[in-house]
């Protein structure tokens, strides 16, 4: 397969070479190992962002119905928040992700709707990261935390949390628009995305949930006061559910998103400090990496209500609870409306 004259590979997407580099022109094994790297990153980034929807969009509702049924505090609040921001970010991916897999240019409106994707994407981060400060104060602080976590506060939490993941779109919109022209904006703006959308929530999900497990850990006696502070056995054992929730989203967050945390940070740091270029089949591997990371990232934002399930015995019965009765009154309604006919 030769070259065209752009320097690119004919029908390839993932790779390309540039004559200015002291890479040697890929032989024709090499261009047949990048077309099978391109046609493997296209398979498993489409099953790994197909998947996340299949199973994350009807989660995301069933999670949201459910907490709604619970008690409002400020955990269920955060949770049911992130429910709502996981849906927003699955569906804003959903525009623009399918494309950006075969390259195929995207229209002025799928760039925009693609960074307003990306700030419910960060939104979910943060929110991650409220209920694990939430989880921390509640273990470790017990006794304060009724008045730390007033409703009113964790309102305030969230609307700082959703303007700061503001800050990365705005920026895209002045790049984009020319509004500024500063060479090293583009840059400046990325540093500043990949820190909001994944590198402080991510190291402070790390640090509460941590400190969280370490000060369960120290003290039984102060576990014991926290599973007993709500005055009433079901309380308790609603605490205990939400802190394991906690856990469990936590867990799987750092797992589905470091690989992607790690790459893109190795991707931009290559490209923009060490001003290093990659040699045709490499960039068909980085390119693989890079969206197959990208896809197992939105998992993140799929898993949520099965961990949830799995679990936390409460949230489960609450799940039940919820969806028994309505199946009971759609079979009575039915019930009904046959005794009229007859």
């Amino acid at each position: 397969m030769a070259l065209n004259h752009t320097d690119t590979y004919r029908d390839i997407f993932c790779s390309y070479y540039n004559s200015n580099t002291t890479c040697q022109e890929p032989a024709e094994d090499d261009i047949l190992l990048i077309e099978r790297i391109c046609s493997a990153n296209k398979t498993v980034a489409y099953v790994l962002f197909s998947i996340a929807l299949v199973f994350g969009l009807p989660g995301s509702i069933l999670a949201l119905i459910t907490v709604s049924r619970l008690p409002l505090k400020p955990s269920t609040l955060y949770i049911g928040l992130l429910a709502i921001s996981d849906f927003l970010s699955l569906i804003g991916a959903s525009l623009t992700y399918y494309k950006l897999l075969t390259s195929d240019p995207i229209e002025e409106w799928e760039e925009f709707s693609k960074w307003l994707g990306r700030i419910f994407q960060a939104f979910s981060h943060w929110l991650l990261a409220l209920i694990c400060l939430e989880r921390f104060v509640t273990v470790t602080y017990p006794l304060h935390r009724v008045k730390v976590y007033t409703l009113q506060n964790t309102l305030y939490t969230c609307i700082a949390a959703s303007a700061l993941c503001c800050i990365p779109f705005l920026m895209f919109c002045l790049h984009y628009l020319n509004v500024v022209t500063y060479s090293k904006f583009r840059f400046i703006s990325i540093v500043i995305y990949l820190t909001i959308y994944i590198i402080v929530p991510t190291l402070l999900i790390i640090v509460f949930t941590a400190l969280t497990a370490l000060q369960l850990r120290r003290s039984q006696q102060r576990r014991r006061t926290i599973l007993t502070s709500e005055n009433s056995e079901r309380a308790s054992k609603m605490e205990a559910d939400l802190t394991r929730m906690m856990f469990l989203t936590a867990i799987f967050f750092v797992i589905l998103t470091l690989p992607m945390a790690i790459i893109h940070i190795l991707d931009q740091a290559e490209y923009y400090l060490m001003h290093i270029e990659l040699c045709p089949v490499k960039e068909a591997v980085s390119y693989f990496l890079f969206y197959s990371s990208a896809s197992l990232s939105f998992s993140n934002h799929a898993i949520n209500f099965y961990l949830y399930l799995l679990g936390a015995r409460g949230f489960r019965k609450q799940f039940l609870l919820v969806f028994s009765k309505k199946v009971k009154f759609q079979a009575s309604a039915t019930a009904s409306s046959c005794t009229e006919e007859k």
